[in-house]
């Protein structure tokens, strides 16, 4: 079987991230990637699942009052994700399939991370506080919103809000 370069790891990396996430999240998860990709046969699929089982489980970490589990797991399931398609694109395994399990598997943790910030965070026991909460989550979800744009943005090379052009 062919061993895959750095370079080539580096080269599927996408490059509009912001400074932090370059920096914090990708370079790291190219250096695993690499690991991956030569010393395994882990799937994209599987990473992907990896990622939502972490993700989710994380949050058991507000409720055991322990904030750094969360903030640890969300890191690893967060770099999962960015490993999942990379893997997946030098494998030759990108299918449809595995980009909806991608955006499902996203929403799913990030979901789970704001209910969970939400209600081990003092909800019940401060409901005054309520308004602040739901202006968290509406943040978080507006933030979410331009990152689905974006992929999308990429996935339909720019045009996602342009009418299709009719079929002759």
């Amino acid at each position: 079987s062919k061993r895959t370069t750095f370079k080539e790891v580096f080269q599927v990396s996408k490059s509009n991230f912001d400074c932090y996430v370059r920096i914090v999240c990708d370079l790291p998860s190219i250096a695993v990637v690499y690991l991956v990709l030569n010393l395994t046969s882990l799937s994209a699929n599987f990473l992907t699942f990896s990622a939502l089982v972490i993700g989710i489980g994380g949050t058991l970490g507000l409720y055991l009052d322990a904030p750094l589990i969360t903030i640890i797991s969300f890191y690893v399931s967060y770099s999962l994700d960015l490993m999942d398609g990379k893997v997946a694109r030098l494998r030759g395994t990108s299918s449809g399939f595995g980009k909806k399990l991608d955006v499902i598997t996203d929403r799913l943790v990030f979901g789970f991370s704001i209910a969970g910030y939400v209600y081990f965070t003092g909800i019940q026991e401060r409901p005054d506080a309520l308004f602040q909460y739901v202006l968290f989550a509406l943040l978080f979800l507006l933030g979410d919103i331009f990152l689905v744009y974006g992929a999308l943005g990429d996935y339909y090379d720019g045009k996602v809000f342009q009418k299709p052009s009719p079929r002759t």
